[in-house]
């Protein structure tokens, strides 16, 4: 079962530090998943291996990773910009789905990989494509809404705050 799959993979990387096991139950699903052509759960896995590549748990095995790269052929350098291809898959995938409440988490996620990676033009981008696909969410479906972190009353809210943290223009 891949949403089983999946679980087990986020118990690995947040619980138990093991990113080996995780990656490969992750491409698992995947591919099972892809042969299902079923857009949501492709949509998940690839949201999981976009966290995957932020985790501290890679990072705590950096030596290995730097060695042999990822099973997809992931560079450990080029972690960041990878979290957000695969960030950037889940956000179509998910728009695929009709899920566009988890796109538009997808590209916030996607935005902050990028200035992870050093990108900030890009993640700036993604924070406004983020904001664009939620304004438009809600005016196909009002009764759509994001939880806004704390200490902010709306979505647009958090992303204004965060493109000004960011220096975006």
């Amino acid at each position: 079962d891949p949403k089983v799959k999946l679980g087990q993979a986020a118990d690995l990387l947040q619980n138990q530090n093991r990113p080996g096991p995780a990656e490969g139950l992750i491409s698992e699903a995947y591919e099972i998943y892809r042969t299902r052509n079923d857009e949501k759960g492709m949509a998940e896995a690839s949201r999981l291996y976009g966290y995957f590549f932020n985790t501290t748990a890679v990072g705590n095995w950096s030596r290995i990773y730097l060695q042999a790269g990822f099973h997809d052929g992931s560079s450990f350098g080029d972690r960041f910009r990878s979290s957000a291809a695969y960030f950037s898959r889940a956000a179509n995938h998910f728009v695929n789905a009709g899920d566009f409440a988890s796109a538009t988490n997808a590209l916030r996620s996607m935005a902050w990989s990028q200035l992870r990676a050093g990108e900030k033009a890009k993640a700036c981008d993604g924070l406004d494509q983020s904001l664009e696909l939620y304004q438009q969410t809600v005016k196909t479906d009002p009764s759509v809404k994001l939880a806004a972190s704390t200490g902010y009353s709306s979505y647009e809210e958090l992303i204004q705050s965060e493109k000004k943290q960011w220096s975006c223009a």
